[in-house]
């Protein structure tokens, strides 16, 4: 029987969470070159592990969702969550009763109907995350 201590645990949490940071960072460079051409790879790292952890923290868990969260991050500020003119989407992340994929769809929905009402198309809303590998 394997069995790890602590510290082997939280080691191998470190290195999953590396890991899966600079495959969101290869996704988001090679699906939206344009958006991110100029920001620096260490800034760029910062953003995604930080975007990582909130969309944790809101209990945010499948990878497509964690995705498509630094996707609407990407394109809307790093911290759209907490925008003022956004505000309804902290209740909706905060609310515990519904699943991570829930929350996602719904700011999903309401973000290309808010940019479709505005502007017949927006390029901003045709995320990519589908094609995430």
């Amino acid at each position: 029987m394997l069995s790890l201590n602590e510290q082997q645990l939280t080691a191998c949490q470190q290195h999953n969470m590396n890991h899966f940071r600079d495959k969101m960072i290869q996704f988001l460079r090679s699906s939206h070159p344009d958006q991110i051409f100029n920001i620096v790879d260490e800034q760029l790292q910062q953003y995604v592990q930080s975007g990582i952890i909130n969309a944790m923290q809101y209990h945010i868990k499948m990878e497509q969702d964690i995705c498509r969260y630094l996707e609407y991050s990407l394109f809307y500020g790093w911290d759209f969550e907490r925008s003022p003119s956004t505000s309804w989407i902290t209740e909706l992340l905060m609310n515990h009763h519904i699943n991570g994929t829930t929350k996602m769809d719904k700011i999903e929905l309401s973000m290309e109907s808010h940019s479709n009402a505005r502007m017949h198309t927006n390029d901003h809303t045709k995320h990519s995350y589908s094609q995430y590998p």
